[in-house]
């Protein structure tokens, strides 16, 4: 039930006025023709989730001597932050298909995906089977096409994972009895399935949110379930927050140098733009040696960097 449905949607502001509205709320643009450039090619609404962080408390004002190259600043520091976990995100859903496509094929055969007797929920199996049907249909992929030409549309599980969304992927997973879960992550890992379903819902979503360009700066994500073994004091209370994510992360990524690489990026990042807003995303104050965990002496060496 809409409560304000006599409330007036805002009116369209074209790009002198919301320029206008900016300086009146005590912003300082001193290149305007800059700004009016990032603008147009920027939907105001969304680089409004960047400015609001600067606003005092409980007002719509400005802090005093906040200029636009601040909030421009942010922008382009969560846009790369983005671009960079994307990367890793990446590596999961790739492993996750293997792992998955391998065990299933290797344990039920060729097409042991059809097997409904894999799944704990029969409504759920039914969707998923509803979804793959729908990708093979709108599917451009010549590896499809070459299926369906010489093998009667008779696709086999290692080839059908690859046209699943990471999304499908953490469904499914979600969806297998126990036994089947276990089954593949056995030895590979030292977490046990709980962990492994809630954070490949969780790395799906935030993986969502790099690839469609949403904000990662300072938002509220999914809460994971967290081992007792990550779960220190330093992230008490801010299990919803990007940090939380990352540690996960580190749990999922085989490659130690590749994770020390991802860290040194990382923290070239807040060099760059000089940011110093991390503890907004739940970063503690020794967040490398977080991060890095036994790894650390090998990053020192690697970046000949002092760690705080």
């Amino acid at each position: 039930m809409n409560t304000n449905k006599d409330k007036k949607l805002k009116d369209f502001k074209s790009l002198d006025e919301q320029i206008d509205l900016l300086e009146k709320r005590g912003l300082i643009i001193y290149n305007k023709d800059k700004a009016k450039r990032f603008l147009i090619n920027t939907n105001y609404y969304r680089f409004s989730g960047y400015y609001k962080p600067f606003y005092i408390k409980d007002t719509e004002q400005f802090k005093e001597k906040t200029t636009f190259n601040d909030i421009y600043n942010l922008y382009n520091f969560d846009r790369e932050l983005r671009n960079l976990i994307f990367s890793l995100t990446e590596q999961v859903e790739i492993k996750f298909k293997t792992w998955i496509a391998y065990y299933i094929s290797e344990n039920y055969g060729n097409q042991g995906h059809l097997e409904k007797e894999l799944f704990k929920n029969e409504i759920d199996y039914y969707m998923l089977m509803g979804q793959l049907g729908g990708e093979l249909k709108k599917s451009k992929e010549d590896f499809i096409d070459h299926h369906n030409k010489i093998y009667s549309g008779n696709i086999p599980t290692w080839v059908i994972i690859e046209i699943l969304s990471f999304g499908a992927i953490s469904k499914l997973y979600k969806n297998l009895l126990i036994t089947h879960k276990k089954g593949i992550i056995k030895n590979k890992t030292i977490y046990n399935y709980e962990f492994i379903e809630s954070w490949l819902q969780t790395i799906t979503i935030l993986r969502n949110m790099c690839a469609h360009h949403s904000r990662l700066y300072n938002r509220s994500l999914m809460k994971p379930k967290i081992p007792r073994q990550l779960n220190g004091q330093y992230i008490q209370g801010k299990e919803n927050k990007l940090f939380v994510q990352l540690l996960i992360l580190r749990e999922l990524i085989d490659d130690e140098y590749e994770w020390i690489d991802f860290v040194r990026k990382l923290d070239m990042l807040f060099y760059k733009y000089k940011f110093q807003r991390e503890f907004e995303m739940g970063f503690p104050y020794n967040w490398k040696k977080q991060l890095l965990g036994e790894s650390i002496t090998k990053y020192t060496v690697k970046t000949r960097m002092f760690i705080k």
